[in-house]
């Protein structure tokens, strides 16, 4: 399911991660091996498995955060291109509160790992700096069918999200100006 990558920050994992509990074994004893409660998790203690579980860290309630397997952290988080986490706004988004509180617990927003998510949407930038042009002088069904191909590429990347935000954010803002030249036609 996850490939290589931490199941919360996306992080490469490779041979130094480890297997973490969604909810506490000391909380949920019955949970210890039941597959739904386990995830993959990169080693950092500045964010997301080591750094929910840190002894001193603040209480919280398991319930209130985004299960990345069952809830679908798209439609709740949204990552910026500068690289930051911030929750989902508008219609169909989930409680931001449970957003904010998946942020703040599994620390989504570690200044480290926004530098790498910004990094990794850099790099993938660089590999045609001239994509948001592009889109934009696409036919919409055509550009729809570039972004699509582009996730099917990337979606094993490091930090996929913030490259999958960045393509389907350029692909919706496309839609007024759309209905702006039909109008002016």
């Amino acid at each position: 399911m996850q490939g290589t990558h931490c199941a919360y920050c996306e992080g490469e994992v490779g041979e130094r991660g480890h297997i973490e509990h969604f909810r506490r074994r000391s909380d949920h004893g019955a949970l210890t091996f039941d597959w739904s409660n386990l995830f993959l998790s990169c080693e950092s203690p500045d964010h997301c498995g080591h750094f929910q579980d840190r002894s001193g860290g603040p209480p919280y309630d398991p319930g209130d955060l985004i299960k990345p397997d069952a809830e679908g952290p798209d439609l709740a988080l949204y990552f910026h291109s500068n690289g930051e986490v911030r929750p989902r706004s508008g219609p169909g988004a989930p409680d931001p509160r449970r957003a904010q509180e998946t942020i703040r617990v599994l620390g989504l927003d570690d200044g480290g790992l926004t530098a790498l998510r910004r990094r990794a949407l850099q790099g993938y930038r660089r590999r045609d700096p001239s994509i948001l042009d592009g889109l934009l002088a696409l036919p919409s069904d055509e550009a729809r069918e570039y972004v699509r191909l582009e996730l099917a590429e990337t979606r094993e990347q490091p930090y996929a999200s913030v490259i999958r935000h960045f393509l389907e954010r350029a692909v919706a803002d496309r839609q007024p100006r759309e209905a702006d030249d039909r109008g002016a036609a």
